[in-house]
């Protein structure tokens, strides 16, 4: 969607059942305005052969147009076992990637949240 063009703020129709809110809130998930967020969930994991070995997942965001300018509330609420802080890197408007490394060999997992900021 990146040739999009917005159409909203809509208006209520006169048919019953179009609501000028529902679609403007429906456009708002596809094309974050400023001071929008967006939040989901990750999960990471790997068994890994060495200590340090790094591992990553890619967290696609709903937005395909706006850029979020930070990524904020990045936990491991879904468990880390064997693993460091999950961390974020390179933030586009098509998503983020996490990733984490092991601190031992064996089975790794990290999960939990995040939200992107607009």
């Amino acid at each position: 969607m990146p040739n999009y063009n917005r159409y909203g703020p809509f208006t209520d129709g006169a048919a019953p059942g179009l609501d000028a809110q529902f679609f403007n809130n429906i456009e708002n998930v596809f094309v974050q305005p400023s001071g929008g967020s967006e939040s989901g969930g990750y999960f990471i994991a790997f068994t890994p052969q060495t200590t340090g070995a790094l591992v990553s997942c890619y967290y696609p965001s709903l937005s395909r147009t706006a850029t979020p300018v930070s990524i904020t509330g990045i936990d491991a609420s879904d468990g880390m076992s064997g693993s460091g802080v999950p961390i974020s890197a390179h933030l586009t408007s098509k998503g983020v990637l996490m990733y984490t490394d092991s601190t031992g060999t064996g089975n790794v997992n990290s999960g939990g949240n995040l939200t992107l900021n607009y």
